[in-house]
């Protein structure tokens, strides 16, 4: 399973989802939207924020569903797959029990029982996703981590949003840290900053998971809160 947030959009240089393309026999692609989780004033690594970082109900959240469309018809297009969509209605407090750690092992625990039940040696589940840096995305991260190997599934958090390789060690951080200017910070951590990470390009294949898989992870979840992006959109769901 590759988790895809905001950013991840993407076939090309993408690097969670070539990592599971060029490892896995199959694999299911899923958007995760559960701005209550993603930095909303007060919540999960956001209880100091005086104004919401949300994305929900801007200009961004439209790009999104546009984004949303265009890279379900690319999957589709080049590799015969499909996007999950997971996630429930924001304004509805029942839904917000189920936020991406829930929906993730979800899939995760249905894609296994899902295979389990056919083959006839022991079946890997994993979840791969790209790294963000925002407080409420390492907490968010972290949560479904800890959960995801807690209930036996292989990890992977793979760095995809940043320019050097080991992000953590980059000097404009640590210049910043310092209380340099933000320019003279810059400035001096891009060229210390090492190795540049390459650009991958899109995975040559991505092979789908059969249906019978795909349809048994949204009768796993709660009613609403898992379908096909494509039927989404041809039951007239509004984004």
């Amino acid at each position: 399973v590759v988790w895809l947030r905001c950013g991840d959009l993407r076939l090309r240089d993408n690097p969670a989802l070539h990592e599971a393309a060029s490892t896995c026999d199959e694999v299911s692609v899923c958007f995760c939207w559960c701005p209550w989780e993603e930095g909303t004033a007060g919540g999960p690594g956001a209880e100091r924020l005086q104004q919401d970082w949300s994305l929900q109900g801007t200009a961004l959240q439209l790009l999104i569903g546009e984004a949303l469309r265009g890279l379900d018809g690319r999957l589709r297009e080049d590799y015969g797959s499909h996007l999950l969509l997971l996630g429930g209605d924001a304004d509805d407090p029942a839904a917000r029990r189920h936020g991406a750690r829930e929906l993730l092992l979800g899939v995760l625990d249905a894609a296994r029982a899902n295979h389990s039940r056919s083959a006839t040696q022991a079946v890997e589940s994993a979840l791969y996703w790209n790294r963000r840096v925002e407080p409420w995305e390492r907490v968010r991260e972290a949560s479904v981590g800890t959960a995801a190997r807690a209930a036996g599934h292989v990890v992977h958090a793979c760095d995809g949003g940043f320019l050097f390789r080991e992000p953590e060690a980059c000097p404009i951080f640590e210049a910043v840290g310092r209380g340099q200017h933000i320019f003279k910070a810059f400035w001096e951590g891009w060229h210390r900053g090492g190795q540049i990470r390459k650009a991958l390009d899109a995975p040559r294949k991505c092979t789908p998971p059969e249906a019978a898989m795909v349809q048994a992870a949204i009768d796993a979840l709660p009613k609403g809160c898992a379908c096909l992006l494509a039927e989404a959109l041809r039951r007239g769901g509004g984004w």
